[in-house]
């Protein structure tokens, strides 16, 4: 459903003087809340202004540019070839006449929580300014007070940080239950699946994660109920993220388990105590010391331990050369592995891997 378009409109009374100096740019209103900006005109009597810039800020302070199929109205003899690309703007080359409107319309509306004028070679007497707005969904991911921005997940992701997950989570159901925009909720829904899966890939994610995510898609498109779609939202987030995320505290059994599989999927990427112990929420000498009292190794050696007998078993199979194994098994150093290989099995890696081609 479209939102509907709003006109507002802001007259000066005497006009407003926008001049070539030190203040460049002149902030002409800022809104409480982020819209979707439609249209924007600007009135004024002629001056001798080389040209005119619109800026417009939406949430976060980001800039919008013009785009060339944008269509620009001005007076009677002014088209596309009156404006031209700045840095921060739309750029007029010429002044409204007196009585007529310089007129900038969007293509696709643009979210908008503040307009600015500048201009450039001169003063312009501003006499009134309208645009059109209309509401938006508010996105979940401004990452504002104590909000998770977008950006932000990957990061969550990766250190296993669930209760932060769990915020970013609540804040996409929170906006999704309380839209009308149901295509722009469903998009929002799938950016957060893609990320997930984005993520997930980087430690040995399997390919069904592109079945998750098309089967997903398939199942927005079905559903209609705001509530329905929140609900599935949460479900599907939850399970995508599942493997990347710590438990819900438990008991330390529970915890160095989950460590030792973390070191069987992910023991070729550069895993250390002090990110496991982080990612369980543990202080990292006692990570230190629940590890090695179940394993009876400090977990740097069972880690390189555990690196060594993949790569002989990958060796013995002849799934690879030896660096090409080294590298697979998340050794940087090709001479720190044989070097430690040999010291385990009492034999280099190169005489494993002959041994295999007898």
């Amino acid at each position: 459903m479209s939102p509907e378009i709003q006109a507002e409109e802001v007259r000066f009374n005497p006009p407003v003087t926008l001049a070539d100096s030190a203040e460049a740019e002149r902030t002409l209103f800022k809104l409480d809340s982020p819209g979707s900006l439609h249209w924007v005109e600007v009135y004024g009597p002629v001056s001798s202004v080389e040209s005119l810039t619109i800026l417009v800020r939406g949430p976060r302070g980001s800039l919008h540019k013009a785009r060339a199929e944008r269509t620009v109205q001005f007076g009677d003899d002014l088209g596309r070839e009156g404006m031209h690309l700045s840095g921060d703007g739309w750029t007029f080359g010429h002044c409204p006449k007196r009585g007529q409107a310089l007129s900038v319309r969007f293509e696709d509306p643009i979210p908008v929580q503040e307009l600015a004028i500048s201009v450039c070679g001169g003063a312009f007497d501003l006499a009134a300014l309208r645009w059109g707005r209309g509401a938006t969904l508010t996105c979940p991911f401004r990452g504002s007070g104590q909000n998770i921005a977008l950006s932000d997940l990957p990061a969550i992701l990766r250190m296993g940080d669930r209760p932060r997950f769990d915020l970013a989570v609540d804040q996409l159901v929170s906006a999704v239950a309380t839209t009308e925009e149901l295509d722009e909720a469903r998009g929002q829904i799938l950016t957060m699946l893609a990320i997930i899966a984005a993520t997930s890939l980087e430690f040995g994610g399997g390919r069904t994660l592109h079945r998750h995510q098309l089967d997903a898609a398939r199942t927005l498109d079905r559903l209609t109920d705001l509530r329905e779609i929140a609900e599935f939202a949460r479900k599907t987030c939850f399970e995508l993220a599942g493997p990347l995320l710590a438990p819900a505290p438990g008991t330390q059994d529970e915890l160095i388990e989950l460590a030792l599989q973390t070191v069987q999927r992910f023991y070729a990427k550069p895993l250390t105590d002090a990110s496991l112990a982080d990612r369980l929420g543990l202080s990292t000498s006692h990570f230190r010391h629940l590890f090695k009292r179940r394993t009876g190794l400090p977990f740097h050696r069972y880690l390189v331990q555990f690196r060594l007998e993949k790569a002989k078993e990958l060796l013995s199979k002849g799934q690879g050369s030896v660096s090409e194994v080294a590298h697979r098994t998340g050794f940087t150093s090709l001479g720190h592995f044989s070097k430690c290989f040999s010291a385990r099995f009492n034999m280099a890696p190169s005489e494993v891997r002959a041994i295999r081609q007898l």
